[in-house]
């Protein structure tokens, strides 16, 4: 078993207003270009467009998540980031830590906590076309569509797939995912992310964010910014995350696994699970 330790670091939540919308994205993209903070191995960060109902209207903002592991507190890395004005800062909890835990442990009370929620995983070019059309479909999509959802907020979070990390990746432990350093940093896992209060808008809500979905995939195809990785942690129901592993070229090892070790389907058909490998539900409820 490898191991690490888990040294210093610097960085935390930072949450913006609606006025640091052009500098944030433009450190976004700047971070995710070649010769960006992307390409130092000790920084990382989650950047989140948010779009939330304040006292009757709505508000649009930002924050991020941000880490560099070691105990800097100017990393260069991020400094795109953390040269954004003051004025436009809500809340910076960005500070130096003895371990780099510190920082993923304090978000474990951030979230829509007894609220619905539902995650859609795009893989997406870093950018700036790519930011432009998921927010006029998604967020204005959202406000002519869902108006009547109570309790609704939108979320855009940019997950980055950066080159270093697609290297490391492939050293360490060969390339399931079947995705290239070359061709595929430098993209974001764009998850799209509604919070909403009660089961009977279920349906409306996944059916809009599949619309649009499909809608920012139709776009973003054509400009040559479309990846077809699902990003498996962030996946939603209907989307198929093995298919889009290297062209889905695992799917008869993890078929066979399946077999072998389930062979009457008892786990695959009765205990929680998220994605099959490709059986036919109709196969499956023919067996039952």
């Amino acid at each position: 078993m490898r191991t690490f330790d888990a040294g210093g670091a610097y960085g935390g939540l930072v949450v913006y207003n609606s006025g640091a919308e052009k500098r944030f994205f433009n450190a976004l993209v700047d971070y995710m270009a070649p010769g960006g903070g992307s390409d130092d191995p000790k920084s990382a960060i989650n950047a989140v467009s948010t779009l939330v109902p304040v006292n009757g209207s709505w508000q649009y903002g930002f924050f991020n998540v941000y880490m560099y592991a070691e105990e800097n507190p100017r990393p260069r890395a991020i400094e795109n980031f953390t040269s954004i004005p003051e004025e436009h800062v809500v809340l910076d909890g960005a500070k130096l830590h003895s371990t780099w835990t510190a920082i993923p442990n304090s978000m474990a009370a951030v979230g829509g906590h007894g609220l619905r929620q539902l995650f859609w995983a795009m893989t997406l070019k870093a950018d700036h076309r790519v930011i432009a059309i998921s927010n006029e479909t998604f967020y204005a999509g959202a406000l002519n569509e869902l108006k009547d959802v109570e309790g609704l907020s939108m979320v855009i979070s940019y997950q980055s797939l950066t080159r270093v990390w697609l290297e490391a990746s492939r050293e360490k432990g060969g390339n399931l995912m079947g995705l290239s350093p070359e061709k595929d940093g430098g993209s974001f896992a764009t998850i799209l992310i509604p919070t909403w209060k009660h089961a009977a808008d279920d349906e409306a809500v996944l059916a809009f964010v599949r619309k649009s979905a499909e809608e920012i995939k139709a776009k973003t195809s054509k400009l040559g910014l479309f990846n077809s990785y699902v990003y498996l942690n962030d996946a939603a129901s209907g989307q198929n995350p093995f298919e889009n592993y290297a062209g889905g070229v695992h799917l008869p090892r993890l078929r066979a696994i399946q077999a072998k070790y389930d062979p009457d389907g008892f786990i695959r058909d009765y205990l929680q699970h998220g994605f099959s490998f490709g059986v036919e539900e109709d196969e499956r409820n023919d067996e039952l």
